[in-house]
């Protein structure tokens, strides 16, 4: 999109935040806002935030905000809601009719809110979650490009693919995540070149690539999005990189991790985002037991426990017994260790979490051996090899995962061994052998 040779006037800025411009200048300003020009974007934010100088992940979004100003964001808001209420109970293809045919459906604000049901899904219910992306991507599709500009509707659509890899991601469709992200990186470059959009790109990319076991890639990675949140002065979302950073880092060297994620959790807003907190305790106390501190594990656990409370799904109660078993075991306290991943195991079960069912089959695996439970221990490790081999991996962490359950068998297995079996399988588990 040409960029306009004009930049807003002072005056003319004010009357467009106070409603008073005229349809035509107004027009003429937002098409200006949409070209890109951080300069009249900065004096937006100037006047409608005087006693905030940075330019944070609210400035980012007054050039879209000046796009809604002829069609009211709240307006666009209020009627997101009420279409949403007709929307939300019918089946994935009814919602899909509805919006391709409906032309008012085709707004800014009912994209939004598709797009926040697809994330608040996308840990709880993945698959609904790809259902949802899908359809803030079909609405996106149909905004008009004179009302929100052709760059902003690729920045909209390249979210929509953001939300789409990161659902494909959870339910393990990692070959549809990966389509789903290069069609993103790709959006975004046709885009107006939101930091803000392209922070996100990162991060995701960075889940992704945790769980193909690159973890130094994904570690690395999230420093081009952390300076990209501190060019644009967003606390927030710096801390936010800084936590997952953390849950990456972790793995390879606990003690930077732990630098990590207190240095995050000194830069977030913790009332505004009280599930990252929670994340950033958690690895905390997860990586403060690795260190040989269960009791200050312990310590933070009770503490915040409240938190743990308010966000009760799956993802979190699995977190929650991996975190007190992995205490109990470091306590030695084996019995408790074995009760909790004995639950861990069947909640992994019973919402068909394949990944994280053989990590915790091979922690309760070794908690069984190291108690004399020998028998028990080789038939959980038999009851995961047949998932394995479906997943296709590489030949060789097959041949450790039958290797590891005949030591089990024969007795002569050292505890080590399962924790080097999880890594192994954590970092090449989608490395497929050539030729299979």
């Amino acid at each position: 999109m040409q960029k306009t040779a004009f930049h807003a006037s002072r005056s003319e800025v004010g009357d467009l935040l106070a409603g008073s411009l005229p349809a035509e200048e107004r027009r003429r300003i937002v098409q200006h806002l949409l070209a890109g020009c951080e300069t009249c974007a900065q004096l937006v934010h100037s006047l409608m935030f005087p006693e905030c100088p940075g330019y944070d992940g609210v400035a980012r979004r007054l050039e879209l905000a000046m796009v809604l100003a002829e069609n009211d964001v709240a307006v666009e808001r209020m009627q997101a809601l009420e279409a949403w209420e007709v929307l939300n109970p019918l089946p994935p293809e009814g919602r899909l009719f509805q919006v391709k045919h409906q032309p008012e459906l085709h707004t800014w604000g009912m994209y939004e809110k598709i797009l926040d049901e697809a994330k608040k899904s996308v840990k709880q219910d993945p698959l609904r979650a790809v259902d949802l992306a899908h359809l803030a991507l079909a609405v996106a599709e149909r905004l008009d490009a004179d009302d929100y500009g052709a760059e902003r509707i690729k920045d909209f659509e390249a979210a929509a693919y953001n939300c789409l890899s990161n659902a494909k991601r959870l339910v393990s469709d990692f070959s549809g995540a990966e389509t789903a992200l290069r069609t993103a990186e790709r959006l975004l470059a046709e885009g107006t070149g939101d930091p803000g959009e392209k922070i996100n790109f990162v991060s995701i990319s960075a889940s992704f690539k945790t769980d193909l076991g690159d973890l130094e890639d994904a570690a690395e990675s999230l420093n081009e999005a952390i300076r990209l949140a501190r060019r644009v002065k967003d606390k927030h979302q710096e801390g936010r990189l800084f936590i997952q950073q953390a849950g990456v880092v972790g793995w390879i060297d606990p003690v930077h991790a732990i630098e990590l994620v207190e240095r995050g959790l000194s830069l977030i807003d913790t009332e505004r985002e009280p599930a990252l907190e929670l994340n950033g305790r958690h690895i905390l106390a997860f990586l403060t037991n690795e260190l040989g501190e269960p009791q200050e594990a312990e310590s933070i656990l009770s503490t915040y426990a409240y938190l743990y409370k308010k966000f009760d799904d799956v993802f979190w109660r699995g977190r929650l017994l991996h975190l007190r078993a992995n205490i109990a075991r470091r306590e030695n306290d084996l019995l408790r260790a074995e009760l909790c991943f004995r639950d861990l195991v069947q909640l992994y079960q019973e919402h068909s979490f394949e990944f994280d069912l053989a990590l915790a089959a091979l922690d309760l695996a070794e908690v069984l051996t190291a108690r004399g439970s020998f028998r028990e221990s080789e038939e959980i490790l038999a009851a995961v090899y047949p998932i394995l081999q479906t997943w296709n991996i590489h030949v060789d962490i097959l041949r450790a995962w039958l290797l590891l359950r005949e030591n089990v068998q024969s007795r002569r297995v050292a505890r080590e061994a399962f924790r080097e079996l999880a890594m192994t399988l954590r970092r090449k588990w989608y490395r497929k052998e050539e030729g299979r």
